[in-house]
């Protein structure tokens, strides 16, 4: 909300005379910004969070595909079983 804004309605709603409620109005603005800046700041990083997860989650994906079709090769070649883990 732009300050004009803020002034204005703190003005008009207080009347002419009154600058305490505006005083509150505006220090309700400043606990508003105040508390808004720390929790863009947590949801930003649970999105960075959320995207390494998903990178190692992809990964993770692709580590068990390359140990299920070793595994699937190994168990076709009898002789190769017990080389498995080996590597």
């Amino acid at each position: 909300m732009p300050r004009s804004s803020v002034r204005a309605c703190a003005t008009s709603s207080a009347g002419p005379g009154h600058a305490k409620p505006a005083i509150e109005v505006f220090r309700a603005v400043a606990a508003t910004a105040a508390v808004a800046g720390p929790i863009m700041v947590i949801y930003v990083r649970v999105e960075k969070i959320e995207r390494l997860l998903a990178r190692v989650a992809k990964e993770l994906a692709e580590v068990a595909n390359e140990l299920a079709e070793r595994c699937t090769d190994a168990l076709e070649a009898p002789g190769e079983a017990q080389c498995i883990g080996r590597h």
